[in-house]
Order: C-alpha cells, then sequence, then structure tokens
C-alpha cells in the first residue's frame, strides 16, 4: 500500500459567513519524494539561501477564511508549482525562520484554544528521510525551541536561533505546531501547484483532527511515517540557510 493518501482540505478552520463555522479538522503536511534538491530556495549569496522563498510570502488568512494548523509536524512539498522547496541543498546550519501569522479574532481564538491549547506556540525541526523495512519514513535529527506566537499575530515574524541548526545536504526543514498556529494559506490555490505531507498515519487523514488522529514529531532520533498528503494549501514558514 503506498504511503500516499491525499486529500483537497488540510487545514483547522472557522470560516466568516453569518457566524462562526468549523471549516475543517484537519492537520497535514505534503513531502515530495523526488525533484530538484534546491527547488525553491531563494539565493541571497553563494552560501545563504532561504527555504521556502518562492514568490513572496502570502499573508496568514485570520481573520477572514481562518485556518490554523494544530497538534502536527509537516512540510510543504510543492509551492506554485515547484517542488521540495524545503530540500536543503547544501550542509551548513539554519540561523533564523520565518511564520507568516494570521490575527484571529475572539471567537476564532476561543475555538482554537478550546480545541488545541490556550498558547499558540511553533518550532522548526530538521528531518532526514530513511528506509525502515523498505518503507519510506522520517527520523527527527534537531529541532529549534518552541516559540509562543500570541505577540506576532497579524504579522511576517522572523526567529533567529541563538544556536544555529546544523544540517545536512538532503535533510528536511519541517514546521512543529505542539498546539496550534494560524499560518495556512488556501483560498485560491491550485491541488496541482501546492501539496504538504503531515505526520499522521494514513487512516486518519479524512478523520477530525485530535489527540488521537495528529500529534507533532517531537523526540529526538524517532521516525515516523508522514502518511497524508493534503493539496491545494500552503503552511506559512520559511528557513534561512547558511553554509
Amino acid at each position: 500500500m503506498s504511503d500516499r493518501e491525499s486529500s483537497s482540505f488540510p487545514a483547522v478552520g472557522m470560516m466568516t459567513a453569518l457566524g462562526f463555522t468549523v471549516a475543517a479538522l484537519i492537520a497535514a503536511l505534503v513531502l515530495a519524494t523526488g525533484g530538484n534538491s534546491s527547488a525553491g530556495a531563494a539565493k541571497s549569496d553563494k552560501q545563504t539561501v532561504t527555504l521556502g522563498a518562492v514568490g513572496s510570502m502570502p499573508a496568514g488568512q485570520c481573520p477572514k477564511n481562518c485556518e490554523a494548523l494544530a497538534i502536527v509536524t509537516g512540510i510543504q512539498s510543492k509551492i506554485d508549482g515547484v517542488g521540495t522547496p524545503f530540500r536543503v541543498p547544501f550542509t551548513g546550519k539554519i540561523t533564523k525562520w520565518q511564520l507568516s501569522l494570521g490575527k484571529p479574532n475572539k471567537s476564532q481564538r476561543l475555538f482554537f484554544e478550546q480545541n488545541f491549547g490556550k498558547k499558540p506556540k511553533a518550532g522548526i525541526s530538521v528531518l532526514k528521510k530513511v528506509k525502515v523495512d523498505g518503507k519510506t519514513r522520517y527520523k527527527l535529527r534537531k529541532r529549534s525551541p518552541v516559540q509562543g506566537l500570541n505577540k506576532d499575530m497579524g504579522t511576517i515574524a522572523t526567529y533567529k536561533l541563538d544556536k544555529p541548526l546544523p544540517v545536512n545536504k538532503g535533510n528536511y526543514i519541517a514546521l512543529t505546531v505542539p498546539s496550534w498556529a494560524p499560518a495556512l494559506a488556501s483560498v485560491g490555490l491550485s491541488d496541482a501547484d501546492y501539496s504538504w505531507r503531515a505526520s499522521r498515519n494514513p487512516k486518519t487523514c479524512s478523520k477530525p483532527i485530535n489527540r488521537q488522529t495528529s500529534s507533532p514529531q517531537t523526540k529526538k532520533n524517532s521516525t515516523r511515517r508522514y502518511g497524508c498528503s493534503f493539496s491545494g494549501a500552503q503552511m506559512l514558514y520559511r528557513a534561512t540557510l547558511t553554509g
């Protein structure tokens, strides 16, 4: 059976109409298995690239069409048709990362807090693709400190790492969300050009997200199956790699 099971709507969100309704309770991330290793890396000089920099950074969608990531680790596998935008093209260190955050209103915040935790927070992780019994899995090599997000709602925030994360060529940079983060966009994005993969069992891909169906990968040297593939959405993060 293939590791890939897909869906076209991977968000946890609340849409604004006459009232607020839950648009979806699915968190996911897509990780492509091939392609150009430097795709999606915007080069600023010979030794520095920004992973995930394909076009301009979209704004978070909250409060209008509000969506969020929740209790998941994920990697964007395609942005505007460009594959593997978070695959590390050379050995170096991740020195900082960015997150584009929406600003949920009071009702939306209450929903996220009641379901996923009082404090929104996130961090980045370094994954290595490995084979376990002939099947593709991802091993957690390193991860950054978890960053509180409350003060940065409605902005594109940059988080400098006091201790840069060492990475090897071919690693992947993932976004880990232990609670929730309004850092997802899907409005106007095509299924063919945008996709991401989540740290979930494929049997849970279409189920509402909760602690039984989803969890972030946080234990160093653990291996996980990223079994849910979702299309038509973009996780709103980037990472700066210096050689």
